[in-house]
């Protein structure tokens, strides 16, 4: 069992109950439902057969929710139409079908922003514009890459400053659904500051709950504010697809690698994004090059690792996902010594930092006790959060009576989450759970395991925070 999470995108070839079982018992942490597509009706059903098949599989499975954000795209488009290189080419906001000579765009708001010499890119960067006029209502442009067009094809401006509200009117209506529904997870697209986290917060707030925000790292002002954006948000996504596009594909790497750093430093669960395994979408075997992708993605700090078309229209999906745990799990047997450093979350919380302290002493004495796991009973998932900032060797069971907690805890590295019926003292925890942990072959008869737990477990507010061995 790996302890890299694993998120796995919702489509027409992950739709049915059968094979939605076959996905989680082959590893699926994480659901994400794209919000691009679908309606909220399908949505529904989809959340629904979740919830039903993870329940019947004894497995929590978190459902991320992710927004559309206000993404820019082409018009309808007159079939077999293609730009050449040199032409120029019309933008407009009026609705009409495009041709090679002019295009519409779903959002007029744009076409005023923009500058001369701005890039265009559309249909992630296949085709490529210059603009050579500017205008409030039509912009033309030259075609530097031509290439033939699509109905609804993306534009990405990586030059273009935009003054855009970070949430459509369409994400507002689709929070709100996701509040009525229960999600886990909301992961909010094209974030340029901590402003539009803050936005969205408020937003899921006014719908009387609080939903955890994914903020995905997918527009040149993220990079520039990440530390700002990080500090705010609950949890980032390494979105690669129009990060790519957003800044040149050779700075990629090194945007991912500061990405997960900060988040780690911070102590956000991170999510690496798009293409891991994309061959496998028709292919039975990934390249070499993929399984290289997805083990640095882990050796550079990723929580989870993300399936994107390999599990939404892949052929076959479970095996994308056994394949997916499998170099996870080989590549953290092999760099258990890089795992052993500490990662620090800076914190001006002075309750915070006691916290953190006691997380770093129990994963010392579980390592020098060569203990076979830790347990942490919890009511909000914060302790073995804090447990698995330190990367321990050991697997950190999280006790719980709480199925939205558990649910939450599945983005997070290295924690196993487990039900439990009704609260327990904690000297009767490991009696109740000892079977388990042989079973699941986390432990043997003889061995060390660690409790970190606040006392009194339950309460509303903890006393003081215990630290204790006991043997298997």
């Amino acid at each position: 069992m790996p302890r890299t999470k694993i998120v796995c995108t919702l489509g027409p070839a992950s739709n049915k109950a059968s094979i939605l079982r076959s996905m989680i018992r082959a590893g699926m942490n994480v659901a994400r439902l794209n919000f691009s597509h679908g309606t909220q009706a399908e949505h529904r059903a989809t959340i629904r057969k979740i919830r039903r098949i993870a329940s019947e599989e004894d497995r929590p499975i978190a459902v991320l929710a992710d927004m559309g954000g206000p993404k820019f795209r082409l018009g309808k488009v007159k079939a077999g139409e293609t730009l050449r290189e040199g032409r120029r080419v019309s933008l407009m906001g009026q609705a009409r079908l495009g041709t090679s000579d002019r295009l519409s765009i779903n959002r007029p708001a744009l076409l005023p922003q923009l500058g001369l010499g701005d890039r265009v890119m559309i249909w992630d960067g296949k085709v490529q514009l210059e603009v050579i006029e500017t205008g409030e209502e039509e912009v033309t442009c030259r075609v530097v890459i031509g290439g033939p067009l699509k109905d609804g094809a993306g534009l990405n401006m990586p030059d273009t400053t935009l003054d855009i509200p970070a949430l459509t009117d369409k994400d507002k209506k689709d929070i709100a659904f996701c509040a009525r529904q229960g999600v886990d997870f909301i992961a909010l697209s094209f974030v340029r500051t901590a402003a539009d986290i803050e936005l969205c917060r408020r937003e899921i707030r006014s719908n009387k709950v609080d939903i955890p925000i994914v903020a995905k790292m997918e527009k040149t002002e993220a990079i520039r504010n990440l530390e700002e954006i990080i500090e705010a948000t609950d949890g980032v996504m390494v979105a690669r697809g129009d990060l790519g596009i957003e800044i040149p594909l050779e700075e990629v790497p090194r945007a991912q690698k500061r990405i997960i750093a900060c988040a780690n430093t911070l102590g956000k669960p991170v999510i690496t994004a798009t293409e891991m395994l994309l061959s496998m979408v028709d292919a039975a075997r990934p390249t070499r090059a993929e399984a290289g992708d997805v083990a640095n993605a882990i050796l550079d700090g990723s929580d989870a690792v993300m399936l994107s078309e390999e599990t939404s229209v892949g052929k076959h999906p479970s095996e994308v996902i056994r394949m997916m745990a499998r170099i996870a799990e080989a590549t953290e047997k092999g760099a258990a010594d890089s795992f052993n450093e500490a990662r620090r979350r800076r914190s001006a919380d002075g309750d915070s930092d006691l916290g953190h302290a006691i997380a770093r002493s129990t994963v010392d004495l579980a390592r020098d006790l060569n203990a076979a796991v830790i347990i942490t009973p919890t009511d909000s998932g914060d302790t073995p959060r804090r447990l698995v900032l330190q990367r321990p060797p050991q697997a950190v069971i999280a006790l719980s009576t709480s199925d939205r907690t558990l649910r939450r805890l599945a983005l997070s590295w290295g924690v196993v989450p487990w039900k439990l019926p009704r609260r327990l003292p904690l000297e009767k925890i490991l009696p109740a759970i000892r079977d388990r942990i042989l079973d699941e072959q986390l432990g043997v008869q003889g061995d060390h395991v660690i409790f970190c737990a606040g006392y009194p477990f339950g309460a509303k507010e903890n006393s003081g925070r215990v630290i204790q061995t006991e043997v298997i």
